[in-house]
């Protein structure tokens, strides 16, 4: 330590070994130095002592070099203990303490209109505080005190840093020194300086990056820099726990809570609300290439009367549309009465619509086109479709139409070339199915039969059973396509015994009546209007309009094609079969009985064909008067029967040239 001595005093010296030695020049610039003994020590020191006699100790300097102010064995260059060290000025001047290492200046604290200050050196940094040490603040004030970072300049840029508080780590792990946490503030307004954000950011690795910004709007964006609305979640996130997550860990039987409200006025003086609006809405979108659509929502909406202590309220589901402007749709509306609305079908996998009321689920009209209630049953299951189970054993369940029209239309449709099935679900022969008209049974089909019954006419002249053939078009190429089957092809086994008659088909005769004398010129059981006739481009080889065709029988003594009985009690012909025209036929005729030729045409001398075998070159049997020869023209061995013939050469002739040229048959006389 130097002191240095005023101009006007004398220096003291003496060269005692005991005591310090104390030396003083006589100029102006000469100084004093107090000086140790002499030789080299370890526990000398220079004490500076106050007081009554040096009673109090103001000052040591201990071998070292430390400087101790109340302090006898200083642990630093100064070390001062028991009381407060003051460093300023009387006058309003700036005072600082400098802080250099290697000769560089790394830091100071200095002072400047009654505020303390920090500055960096070289490094940058204003101020460092390493080690488990703690910073307060402390302010008596009502209002606390205050941490402020500056930035002091005059036009603050676009996006520039205002100040912010940064959390560092070495991390002697090996991952490196580096930010893993900070509080920013930046401008964020386009370069005009008037809105800033407040960015917080957090980090696993070596820097941190933005997790949290509160807008200037007051916005707060989590993992987003431009929130859309005041609470905006953005992530990247695949996990099983994404998005917003709310958790409630109690005793009770509380959980966690997403809650909205609404109401008029502002915070601070809420005014009642009205019918329709909306309490809460949860929206998602999705992003269409250009924008980001609002393609689904669900909406709880006032509805109702509303007043002290009840906010009736509905829930609606809106669905986007696949048109090529997708909009919003309502799908689904819980409603106040506790009544769901449907708008589409309801699709359910595995569940039970109950209720406790008579009526288990009733559904609005929705359009002409579209369904008011569809089920669809396309994912595999033990049944599908719809499966209704009534709780009366008796009355069973009822499909009605329960329209406020007086006539109501029931339609059951099939899709493309589906079947539609009506299934009693047993094979009992007690089990029936029903079509019923005008409460009257129409159609009954039981196991063992089916049953068609009509109802009596009692005027107009409609038809009890109609088939109507459609006007086919491209039908498969050489594939028969037929229009009524009734297959028989069955084997009926029947209990030992002898059966006079078994009929597979039988049509009953019908009785015509009128209620006054009339006349039907041609009634008949069975009628067929024809064979078919060909049309654009068909060349039918043969038509006909009753074709029975052949089969191998067995265990038969005789079969027949067909059997015809003629009837009796007409009043002049009871004939089996009536053939008006030619009558063709391949293979054997067999008649019981007699067979009797009708025509309208009486015998003439050029001769009738009574039977015809054939055309062209296949003979037939003719019956006329006279001679046939140069008149009647037939195949060669045709039998021609005359009349009039009355010996034995002009009864009967056969033909000879397949002209006119007839041979006479010699009769007996």
């Amino acid at each position: 330590m130097r002191i240095l001595q005023p101009a006007q005093a004398a220096g003291t010296f003496s060269t005692s070994v005991t005591t310090p030695l104390v030396i003083g020049g006589t100029t102006a610039s000469s100084s004093l130095t107090l000086q140790s003994t002499s030789g080299v020590g370890t526990t000398d020191f220079v004490v500076i002592k106050v007081g009554n006699n040096g009673a109090t100790e103001a000052m040591r300097i201990i071998t070292n070099g430390r400087v101790g102010i109340g302090q006898t064995a200083p642990n630093a260059l100064l070390d001062v203990n028991g009381g407060d060290f003051w460093f300023g000025d009387t006058a309003n001047t700036a005072r600082a303490i400098t802080f250099r290492r290697n000769g560089a200046t790394v830091g100071s604290i200095s002072t400047s209109s009654s505020v303390l200050t920090f500055g960096g050196g070289s490094s940058g940094s204003a101020l460092d505080i390493d080690g488990n040490q703690l910073v307060r603040l402390f302010n008596g004030a009502v209002d606390g005190p205050i941490l402020r970072l500056s930035n002091t300049r005059t036009a603050i840029g676009a996006a520039e840093l205002l100040g912010a508080l940064e959390f560092f780590s070495t991390d002697s792990s090996g991952i490196g020194a580096g930010v893993r946490g900070f509080l920013k503030c930046t401008e964020n307004d386009s370069g005009t300086g008037r809105a800033y954000d407040l960015i917080f950011g957090t980090g696993n690795n070596t820097v941190a990056s933005e997790k949290v910004r509160i807008t200037k709007t007051g916005t707060v964006g989590i993992g987003s820099t431009t929130p859309a609305a005041e609470l905006h979640v953005s992530s990247t996130a695949t996990g099983t726990v994404r998005g917003l997550l709310s958790a409630q860990y109690n005793t009770g039987t509380h959980g966690a809570q997403l809650l909205s409200r609404k109401a008029r006025g502002t915070e601070a003086a809420p005014t009642i609300i009205v019918t329709g609006d909306t309490l809460g809405s949860w929206i998602g979108s999705g992003y269409d290439g250009a924008a980001y659509l609002q393609m689904g929502a669900i909406n709880i909406d006032s509805t109702g009367t509303i007043g002290t202590n009840r906010v009736p309220t509905q829930i609606v589901f809106k669905t986007a549309t696949d048109a090529a402007t997708s909009v919003l749709t309502t799908a689904l509306t819980l409603t106040a009465d506790q009544s769901a609305t449907f708008v589409g079908r309801i699709a359910s996998i595995g569940h039970t619509i109950t209720s406790a009321s008579a009526t288990a689920l009733v559904v609005g009209v929705t359009g002409a086109t579209d369904p008011a209630f569809q089920v669809d049953a396309s994912t595999a299951s033990g049944v599908g479709g719809l499966k209704v189970t009534s709780n009366i054993t008796t009355q069973g369940v009822t499909l009605s139409a329960l329209g406020t029209s007086a006539n109501e239309n029931l339609l059951i449709i099939c899709k493309g070339a589906g079947v539609t099935t009506i299934d009693t679900g047993n094979s009992n022969a007690g089990t029936e199915v029903r079509l019923r008209v005008g409460n009257l049974t129409k159609l009954s089909i039981i196991p063992a039969s089916t049953a068609f019954t009509t109802s009596a006419r009692t005027s107009g002249a409609t038809t009890y059973w109609s088939v109507t053939g459609g006007a086919d078009t491209t039908l498969t190429a050489s594939t028969e396509a037929l229009d009524v089957n009734f297959n028989l092809a069955q084997t009926k086994q029947h209990a030992t015994g002898a059966l006079t008659l078994q009929r597979h088909m039988l049509i009953n005769a019908p009785t015509d009546g009128f209620v006054g004398a009339s006349v039907v010129t041609d009634d008949a059981t069975l009628a067929i209007d024809g064979p078919p006739s060909g049309g654009t481009n068909a060349t039918l080889t043969t038509t006909q309009a009753l074709l029975i065709q052949t089969r191998v029988v067995a265990n038969s003594t005789n079969a027949y094609g067909m059997v015809v009985n003629a009837p009796s009690g007409a009043g002049t012909i009871n004939g089996a079969a009536l053939f008006v025209g030619s009558v063709a036929t391949t293979g054997t005729v067999a008649a019981t009985g007699i067979i009797t030729p009708i025509s309208a045409t009486t015998i003439t001398a050029s001769g009738v064909q009574a039977i015809k075998l054939g055309s062209g070159t296949v003979p037939g049997i003719y019956v006329g008067s006279g001679s046939p020869n140069g008149v009647t023209t037939a195949a060669k061995g045709s039998i021609y029967i005359r009349s009039d013939g009355s010996g034995a050469a002009d009864r009967a002739y056969v033909n000879s040239d397949a002209g006119n040229t007839w041979t006479a048959i010699v009769t007996v006389a």
